[in-house]
């Protein structure tokens, strides 16, 4: 599955909708869209970093850092998801 903001959405809204209120693996999102095999969904973090950025950018989710958000420019390191209150 491409990685690109409308499939990232459809994830991240099914990974949420599965388990409300919960923050999600970045990594468990690569592995839904490219697949189970560690090579292809280690390739596919990188691109979809920068759609998570986009989102993040628009208000539609969180980049979280030991359970407390931060800006796209303040990432570094693990990092894990929240659905923004207004996003999907």
């Amino acid at each position: 599955m491409p990685i690109n903001a409308e499939n990232v959405r459809a994830v991240l809204g099914e990974i949420a909708s599965a388990r409300p209120g919960a923050s999600i693996d970045p990594g468990e999102v690569a592995r839904k869209l490219a697949g189970a095999d560690t090579k292809a969904w280690g390739r596919a973090m990188k691109p979809l970093r920068a759609v998570l950025v986009g989102l993040a950018k628009n208000g539609e989710i969180e980049f979280l850092r030991k359970g407390k958000p931060v800006t796209p420019e303040e990432l570094r390191g693990v990092y894990r998801l929240r659905i923004a209150t207004l996003g999907l």
